[in-house]
């Protein structure tokens, strides 16, 4: 089944269990299917959350349901009989399983793929959010900074590339948001995974590099 059939399956299953409409299922796969012409790839999950469609146990729930009968059909295309579930005909037949503790599953039913997809919502939504706190940060905004901070995020958060906030502040010159930073516990040490840290990103801005000098010799 290809990527694009797994996302309409996942909002055909959504519509049916009666946790969203099928108006919002057709915006929000019109949504990914946007994203998707511009390069971005993002799993279908994301966007529901995002949009406060459905919260990560709904879209673990329609996961788990949606491998069920993608093994189902995969079986009976192999003429083999079935031992999970069979395809649902009617509304009470996908409510059932989302309901149902997974714990009652048969033990041959795999549902690694919709743990390690919940996984990868997961991660990509903590990006996100460093994003924006890198945004913050780049644009010298110091309550978009300390409303980041308020909600109990780390301030030494990395990006994929293993930069920091206060990579980004001192590459960017802004020295109120990095004085932000390092007064709230942001490492002067925290070092890239191409092996920068800020002191590297200070070289054209002395009060940049002053502020980090004072800390380092803090911390």
């Amino acid at each position: 089944m290809s990527n694009i059939d797994k996302n309409r399956l996942f909002g055909q299953i959504a519509v049916k269990s009666g946790l969203i409409t099928e108006a919002e299922r057709d915006e929000t796969l019109a949504l990914q299917a946007a994203d998707i012409a511009n390069g971005i790839n993002k799993h279908i999950g994301i966007y529901f959350f995002e949009n406060n469609l459905l919260t990560k146990e709904q879209i673990q729930k329609i996961l788990e349901y949606q491998n069920k009968l993608i093994k189902s059909q995969t079986q009976s295309q192999n003429n083999v009989p079935p031992n999970t579930v069979q395809a649902p005909s009617k509304q009470e037949d996908i409510n059932a399983p989302l309901s149902t503790d997974v714990s009652n599953k048969p033990p041959d039913v795999n549902n690694d793929l919709s743990i390690e997809t919940i996984k990868i919502i997961e991660e990509e939504l903590r990006y996100e959010k460093i994003k924006n706190f890198f945004r913050a940060a780049e644009k010298n905004d110091i309550n978009a900074i300390l409303e980041y901070l308020k909600s109990g995020n780390d301030v030494n958060a990395k990006n994929k590339m293993g930069f920091t906030a206060i990579m980004i502040a001192t590459r960017a010159g802004q020295t109120a948001a990095l004085k932000t930073l390092l007064d709230r516990g942001a490492s002067v040490h925290e070092k890239s995974e191409a092996g920068f840290n800020a002191m590297n990103f200070a070289v054209q801005y002395p009060e940049c590099s002053s502020l980090l000098n004072r800390y380092l010799n803090y911390k």
